[in-house]
């Protein structure tokens, strides 16, 4: 059996967040695919995030919440590393789980981190899973470079 996993593709800017929630097979090849390379380059990514370049902002990550059998995937922005792996800000209202609320306090692990974005001079880093949902649809695309000011660099 095939499961539907809600990705909730969002801008987490300092000025705005502005989500579309699509479902996505959880075989799916292209989002798996761009899983994998998140969670490849997360260790780059949180060195980064550390070690700020000039022009890096609205670092935000997507994280694998789960409740029983019910999985959602939605940002977290801000973000900051605690005691027990990381805690930071919902930026979604979430599609299927009822233990969330955007604008929540969330605590999670690496490991739960299924993406990583931020934005460097006007351009995106990361932003893989994004990036899929996007590639079929120029309009989206179009909208959201609109909406966030910055312009999608999606390379998988």
């Amino acid at each position: 059996m095939h499961r539907s996993l809600v990705f909730l593709l969002t801008l987490a800017t300092h000025s705005c967040v502005w989500s579309q929630a699509q479902q996505v097979s959880s075989t799916d090849p292209a989002m798996t695919a761009a899983v994998l390379k998140a969670r490849q380059t997360v260790d780059e990514f949180l060195r980064i995030k550390v070690n700020r370049p000039d022009g890096a902002t609205g670092f935000a990550v997507k994280v694998l919440f789960e409740d029983g059998t019910t999985k959602e995937h939605m940002w977290v922005n801000p973000f900051r590393a605690s005691s027990s792996g990381y805690e930071g800000v919902l930026r979604n209202d979430p599609m299927q789980l009822r233990n969330l609320r955007k604008g929540s306090q969330v605590s999670f692990s690496k490991d739960q981190i299924t993406d990583w974005g931020y934005n460097l001079s006007g351009r995106s880093k990361g932003y893989f899973t994004a990036c899929v949902l996007i590639a079929t649809n120029p309009q989206l695309r179009k909208s959201y470079e609109e909406q966030s000011g910055f312009q999608y660099e999606c390379a998988l």
